[in-house]
């Protein structure tokens, strides 16, 4: 079974907008594209050991190296999804959609050095977009437990009323959700913990990672080639959480409906490097190694929430209230990752082509958060505390596998991967992994070439909408998901 430890998002006490952070922030930032040209994308990013393509720089900048003519490109892509989304114990429900970007858009200027021990000394700028967010799910279904059970632990820690924070809690005293008994205790609607309410939930995310990369690569006596590139990410990343409670069968006395709608949009900016080499020790054989630096982001959130409460009281009673909006910067490292790549060439008569096989390896331990580079609440702190240790315990190291191969025949290429990306979690799931399959084939000529690529993934994640202490209150939903990536890439040689 998936397990549990997904997405668990923040400890009691810290509603406030800090709960946008957690582990799962990581992994978005760190989990990035299998391709980012139509060619590369067309072996599942199996290219370590290649090079004579913009997509070799997001794995090994030295594969710019093997450049021995200008070229400007371009990469277009149709991208769609689908996912399942299963409440425990309930059926899944089905969600799609697809949209257009932009892959990538970048120019190599090749220097050809005769007489020099360098053959090339080559120059590239572009920008690419390294991963998108944008998705839909949504669960509906009856379990035990409700999200008013937050917000009366939520109230417990904070003692009163005005200690109330103005995000969840306050809002649940303001709407009735939450109030005093005759002892001034906090109480709800909900007699026990574990009573059993119909509940849905629709969960929208849009944004992406787009990085302005600067490389040089060169390559050495035909021998060796040498690559370094800087990289500066920015990404914006949105989310909207619609959160319904019904009583459908008037169980629960004095409720009717709440609805909780939760918005954050996140934005960033960072920096990162990478190395990498590729020796040519035969003129079939291709061996590689990259270095990819942490990327160290500034990030800026901004959110609100808001809540209504209908409850029959001698009469229908609908109230609603928003929060202030809240505003939050701080720091994310994400890891360093190295990169190992063989690869053969291969000719057989009037066929020709390459096998390549990458082993990526990352400790998602390394990635922390620095939540108090601007603040020096101290609550601030124990939370930076709290979040990197849950990464150190939740987290673990992970080894991607790709393994994908180009055959060509005159002026046609065919293409075809498969990558493994290895579970994040510390608890061994292998349903955590993510699996990619990928198709291509394209055109080559001495000026012009145009690649296609189609590019499959299939995802399971858990989500938990909201945490609990009382463990029979606590939710659970498994997400199954498939990505298609259709890519093509237009490049012009001078």
């Amino acid at each position: 079974m998936l397990k549990k430890l997904i997405y668990l998002g923040i400890v009691l006490g810290f509603s406030h907008g800090l709960h946008a952070q957690n582990y799962s922030e990581i992994l978005k930032l760190t989990q990035l594209n299998d391709g980012t040209t139509a060619r590369t994308m067309g072996v599942a990013g199996a290219f370590g050991a290649m090079g004579g393509d913009y997509g070799s720089l997001a794995i090994n900048p030295a594969g710019l190296g093997d450049y021995r003519k200008s070229e400007f490109i371009f990469s277009p892509v149709i991208r769609s999804y689908s996912n399942d989304a299963t409440l425990e114990g309930n059926s899944p429900r089905n969600t799609t959609g697809s949209g257009f970007g932009i892959l990538n858009l970048g120019v190599v200027f090749s220097n050809n050095t005769a007489g020099s021990s360098w053959q090339t000394s080559n120059f590239s700028i572009g920008l690419s977009q390294i991963n998108n967010f944008s998705e839909e799910f949504a669960y509906e279904g009856t379990t035990p437990g409700s999200i008013t059970e937050r917000f009366l632990e939520l109230g417990n820690f904070a003692g009163s009323v005005d200690a109330l924070d103005n995000f969840e809690a306050g809002l649940a005293w303001d709407v009735g959700a939450l109030y005093f008994d005759t002892n001034e205790n906090f109480v709800t609607d909900f007699p026990t913990a574990d009573t059993r309410v119909f509940k849905e939930q629709f969960v929208r995310r849009s944004g992406r990672i787009n990085q302005l990369d600067f490389a040089w690569g060169g390559n050495l006596n035909n021998k060796v080639n040498f690559g370094v590139s800087a990289g500066v990410p920015f990404f914006t990343f949105e989310e909207t959480k619609v959160y319904e409670e019904i009583d459908q069968d008037g169980s629960v006395p004095f409720f009717e409906r709440l609805q909780f709608t939760e918005f954050i949009n996140t934005s960033g900016v960072g920096f990162n490097l990478k190395v990498g080499t590729v020796l040519k020790p035969t003129r079939n054989i291709r061996i590689g190694a990259a270095i990819h630096s942490p990327t160290w982001y500034s990030v800026d959130d901004s959110y609100n929430n808001s809540l209504e409460y209908v409850y029959n009281d001698n009469g229908i009673v609908s109230n609603s209230v928003d929060s202030p909006t809240g505003a939050f910067d701080y720091r994310i490292n994400t890891t360093w990752r190295a990169i190992g790549s063989v690869g053969g060439i291969f000719r057989v008569g009037a066929l020709r082509g390459f096998v390549n096989a990458d082993f990526e390896y990352l400790d998602y331990r390394n990635g922390n958060f620095n939540l108090t580079e601007n603040s020096t609440d101290p609550d601030v702190l124990d939370f930076e505390l709290e979040l990197n240790q849950q990464i150190d315990t939740e987290l673990n190291s992970a080894l991607n596998v790709r393994l994908g191969t180009e055959l060509g025949y005159d002026i046609w290429r065919f293409r075809g991967g498969v990558a493994l990306n290895g579970s994040p979690y510390s608890i061994d799931d292998q349903s955590s992994n993510n699996q990619v399959y990928s198709l291509g084939f394209g055109l080559r000529q001495d000026r012009f070439f145009l690649d296609v690529a189609y590019q499959l993934s299939k995802t399971e994640e858990g989500y938990i909408p909201f945490v609990v202490l009382e463990e029979s209150a606590q939710q659970f939903a498994n997400v199954e998901g498939t990505r298609s990536n259709i890519a093509l890439t237009a490049g012009f040689k001078f």
